[in-house]
């Protein structure tokens, strides 16, 4: 906990500093302090992303991330302005809300030393990370795990401020954003509040324990949330004064967050209504407001040609013509595995359902899953009611509407529960906001009970192995005393492996648990031998080299 806050410490001052800095390149006006931190991540993702094309992303970037940091610091005097107004704000803090601050610190650092919960932490998100760390991005790298086509940007940010080179790894950027909107969320407001606007903004803490859970993996689950509610937040709750910094910061977050994840696409709907609604003064700025859209599309589509051929991936319509294209049939499979997971059944099995044997499926799955998946639909529907008959305000009805699109385009992919969160959250808030009048009035006093439920998955991990039946999900890292000053391992399963070989490359095999994906903690390249033996067996085709090493990256070959 002791070495991850001083990681924190430096990534608020990075992430100020950067964000200080961007922001005087796109306006004069002073921006919200969280609007700079985002600002500041938005920037590194935006320049790491565009470093992962020629270079892995080691010290060499960490160090100019950091010294344009303390360039900012040094002569910017808006930046030193802010630092220090953020140790005013702490110093003139009452006692109690002082207390509480620093457990919420704590609370998070104690999540942040945690073995990563999520399965896909052991299936790619650690080895994504890895390969950027220390290849940069390789082209073809689809070729080789199938997972590894995503190169989430959230990943690329991570790889880029993770200290590796050190032999640490932190994978925490999730949580420290987590901390910084906690903070916003129950600390007082800079700006007069309706009690609505108050509300919206302290209940956000009642996913604080999904956050927590999601964050002790290097999830983009997590920031794409956040983003989410906070656009959200912007767009129902206009500040007068500050229209034009609302729409450039919204501008930036929504493109962000497509960079993380593109399921994210509905959210430009807020920024593109905040633009035609000011059209005549927006107008003026649209050069500046597209630089942020126009660089993470290009970033984007670059990215995923290098990572599998397909610059649109998943989606194959378009393709390139280079030697480490994903093979098609390969790149449908990844398509039909994920619409397929949503469902519990195997790829076969879903084909030949119909759309209400799916519904049947979706809704009346096993244990613990079946019951989250009813009441998301319960609060599809609960929403669709809302937006025809008692909500009658734009905005208002627009945030719904989104959801629904949303959900609908979701049923028509890949309805995993995971994936309706972003939305579903702010939804829900809403719904609960206008419909149950304690929930305004005590917004806060509910936000604090909220914070010290989230602290039972510390204290009795038990809780969340009793709400899954799967073997692996059971497996719930716990805390120890050693995590007081270091974090514990990245992943929750052995670091054993052994050496195997497939064409030209010698790779490593993980010995510690049986997952057909599973990849762990382990040096590169790795991947499981029963993994290669099934698209071999049933695609015909299997990974190789395009050179002599990794760097050069994977082409696929028939076999």
């Amino acid at each position: 906990m002791a070495v991850l806050f001083l990681y924190f410490m430096f990534l608020t001052l990075v992430s100020v500093g950067v964000g200080a800095f961007a922001s005087r390149i796109f306006t004069r006006k002073s921006l919200f302090l969280l609007d700079i931190v985002w600002m500041g991540m938005a920037s590194i993702a935006l320049c790491a992303g565009v470093w992962s094309f020629f270079g892995s992303l080691n010290y060499v970037f960490s160090t100019i991330i950091s010294i344009v940091a303390l360039i900012s610091m040094a002569f910017v005097p808006y930046t030193r302005q802010l630092i220090w107004s953020i140790i005013v704000f702490f110093l003139n803090l009452p006692k109690l809300q002082k207390m509480g601050i620093i457990l919420i610190t704590l609370l998070i650092l104690a999540f942040g030393t945690l073995s990563g919960y999520v399965l896909d932490n052991d299936s790619y998100y650690i080895q994504t990370i890895k390969w950027l760390d220390t290849y940069a991005l390789v082209p073809g790298i689809a070729n080789w795990h199938l997972f590894l086509a995503q190169q989430s940007g959230f990943h690329v940010l991570e790889a880029a401020l993770n200290f590796d080179f050190f032999n640490i790894s932190f994978n925490d950027t999730g949580l420290f954003l987590t901390l910084v909107m906690v903070f916003w969320s129950i600390l007082p407001a800079v700006i007069e509040e309706s009690t609505v606007q108050k509300a919206y903004r302290n209940l956000m803490v009642l996913v604080l324990s999904v956050l927590l859970l999601l964050g002790t993996a290097p999830s983009p689950d997590v920031p794409v949330i956040l983003i989410h509610y906070y656009v959200i937040y912007k767009f129902l709750f206009p500040v007068a004064e500050k229209q034009s910094e609302n729409l450039l910061i919204s501008i930036a977050l929504v493109s962000l967050a497509c960079y993380f994840k593109m399921t994210a696409i509905y959210l430009t709907v807020f920024p593109v209504f905040l633009f035609i609604k000011g059209f005549k003064s927006n107008w003026k700025s649209a050069g500046k407001l597209a630089v942020f859209p126009f660089a993470f599309l290009v970033v984007i589509i670059i990215k995923n040609g290098i990572a599998s051929g397909y610059p649109l991936f998943p989606l194959t319509f378009v393709s390139l013509n280079v030697d480490w294209i994903l093979p098609l049939e390969m790149a449908q499979f990844y398509t039909a595995a994920t619409e397929a997971q949503a469902y519990g059944i195997a790829v076969a099995d879903l084909q030949s359902l119909g759309a209400w044997e799916r519904m049947v499926i979706w809704l009346t799955q096993d244990g613990v899953e079946g019951w989250i998946n009813i009441f998301i639909g319960l609060v599809i529907v609960s929403s669709s009611i809302a937006t025809l008959v008692f909500f009658k305000k734009s905005r208002l009805r627009t945030v719904f509407i989104v959801f629904l699109l949303f959900s609908i385009t979701l049923f028509l992919t890949s309805p995993q529960a995971r994936f309706f969160l972003p939305l579903l959250f702010p939804a829900l808030i809403l719904l609960g906001i206008y419909s149950i009048p304690v929930l305004r009035k005590r917004s806060y006093k509910i936000a604090v009970v909220g914070i010290i439920a989230s602290s039972s998955m510390l204290i009795v991990p038990s809780v969340v192995a009793l709400l899954t039946d799967n073997p692996r999900m059971k497996q719930v890292p716990t805390f120890s005393i050693d995590h007081m000053i270091y974090p514990g391992a990245a992943s929750r399963f052995g670091t054993a492996f052994a050496k195997a070989n497939i064409n030209n490359i010698t790779y490593n095999n993980p010995e510690s648990a049986d997952f057909f994906y599973g990849s762990y903690d382990i040096p590169l390249p790795a991947a499981q031998p029963e993994y290669f033996e099934y698209f071999r067996t049933y695609f015909m085709v299997s990974p190789e080299y395009r050179g002599d090493s990794p760097q050069q990256g994977f082409r696929a070959i028939r076999n």
